[in-house]
């Protein structure tokens, strides 16, 4: 280390004495040897082609290929992708009506269980993007969230219903109201979606200030799982949600 600090420290003094004219982050602090060690031998593999899928059309994608294969699965219950792909698209369907479109939040307030899961596919069908809120926060949190983000629709359970601060719009249980979209199409064409159309809102802690939103695009995501030389997700994988949603 005290060797590589030298070099470097002689690189810059170097490059200083030849361009004095330059700024100090204009000057080189790596040789080039070291540059080339960063840039090409520890870059990895070449770089991946522009992702232009989204997470409904690869959704739909394996709900074609393999329907009834299990999608998630939860103390017993199961449901298989064709399942969720139903269950999601009704819902779905329904958010469209209350105007849910690309880039328009949606707060997400219910627990690790199947109805967040098939909550999260639902809003992702509908074009939207969901807002992960944690009924365990104080009112006033949430409240900065929901008015921060633009989240005037939420989908929780009763039991959480009460915890939730005023919402601006339609609050939806999925344990008790599904039959409001019951009697909706699944099949209903999705709205046109794009690779940089927002898939979620995730929020820092604010343990320095107030909470920030970080907007995550559905290429984001896609980057993220697909193609990947760190684990691999293929069909016989099995993946534990262990990470709290927010």
């Amino acid at each position: 280390t005290a060797q590589r600090l030298i070099r470097q420290l002689t690189t810059l003094l170097g490059d200083f004495a030849g361009h004095p004219e330059r700024c100090l982050g204009e000057l080189a602090l790596s040789t080039a040897a070291e540059r080339h060690q960063l840039l090409v031998e520890w870059s990895g593999a070449a770089p991946l082609p522009p992702l232009e899928h989204t997470i409904p059309e690869l959704f739909a994608r394996q709900v074609e290929q393999r329907p009834d294969a299990v999608a998630v699965s939860l103390a017993g219950q199961t449901l298989t992708y064709g399942d969720l792909d139903r269950r999601a698209g009704l819902l779905a369907h329904h958010l469209r009506r209350l105007g849910v479109g690309p880039e328009v939040p949606v707060g997400v307030s219910l627990e690790r269980s199947i109805d967040l899961i098939v909550a999260l596919v639902a809003i992702a069908k509908s074009g939207g993007a969901y807002v992960p809120l944690d009924a365990s926060h104080p009112g006033e949190r949430l409240a900065f969230l929901l008015a921060q983000a633009g989240a005037s629709i939420v989908l929780t359970r009763e039991g959480l219903r009460g915890d939730l601060p005023p919402v601006p719009g339609p609050v939806l249980c999925v344990d008790n109201e599904a039959s409001l979209w019951a009697g909706e199409s699944a099949a209903e064409p999705a709205p046109p979606l794009l690779p940089d159309n927002l898939a979620y809102i995730l929020y820092t802690s604010g343990s320095t200030g107030e909470p920030k939103g970080v907007a995550v695009t559905h290429r984001a995501v896609v980057r993220l799982v697909r193609d990947t030389d760190y684990a691999r997700f293929g069909p016989g994988e099995g993946f534990l949600q262990l990470a709290p949603v927010t």
